[in-house]
């Protein structure tokens, strides 16, 4: 994971698919089941793509299934499920839990960045910025969520989010009193559950991704 601190604290990071069944399954014809492993923050781009990919081939029946990066990994080394694709949000899920024994490669195909999302009725949204976020988010009463570190890669950025903050403002304490501020009521096995809080206006902010922000026209 290559990531860089800027003025907002961003993490950027590589998205990364993998084909997980061997080489003799590209020379049979386009039929049949197509089983995909996403990450929910892949989600979107993959429907769209299934999509395309069916028109392509009408004889391909997609089986999408979408959870937190982690989670999908998990589904082959402790479920023994198998799925034609799996893509995580995190090249390391792959390279750590699935290389050699459940896949033989995997290719990088995008980035993205660490984003705290909210809308026009959050706490503190008219005066939000790129130098303040975190002392919004220490305010009484402002609903801050996060993914769980356990399942989703979003979920463990945050907490590197909150490390990289402390340092950048050169704020003493701050990484814990931000991972306080998220309490485990707010925290959902992958961050795409906490976008349809953030709309509904149960949460005010939770932390994202810059491509799911701009895809449901949320501020960030």
């Amino acid at each position: 994971m290559a990531f860089r601190i800027l003025g907002h604290a961003l993490l950027a990071f590589s998205c990364v698919v993998l084909w997980a069944s061997d080489g003799s399954a590209q020379q049979a014809p386009a039929a049949g089941p197509l089983v995909v492993f996403n990450a929910g923050s892949l989600a979107r781009p993959f429907s769209d793509l299934l999509r395309a990919f069916k028109t392509r081939y009408p004889d391909v029946t997609p089986a999408q299934e979408n959870s937190g990066s982690l989670e999908a990994a998990r589904k082959l080394t402790d479920l023994g499920k198998i799925p034609d694709v799996i893509g995580v949000a995190d090249y390391g899920v792959i390279a750590k839990l699935l290389i050699p024994n459940h896949a033989r490669w995997y290719a990088t195909f995008a980035r993205n960045s660490m984003v705290l999302i909210y809308t026009d009725q959050s706490i503190g949204a008219g005066e939000i910025n790129g130098q303040n976020w975190w002392d919004v988010l220490l305010r009484p009463g402002v609903r801050a969520g996060r993914s769980d570190p356990a399942l989703d890669p979003n979920g463990y950025r945050s907490l590197m989010v909150f490390q990289l903050a402390e340092k950048f403002y050169r704020q003493p304490g701050l990484a814990k009193r931000l991972e306080q501020a998220h309490p485990a009521k707010y925290i959902r096995p992958k961050e795409a559950d906490l976008t349809a809080l953030v709309q509904a206006g149960e949460l005010d902010y939770s932390w994202s991704y810059a491509s799911i922000a701009r895809t449901t026209g949320l501020r960030y």
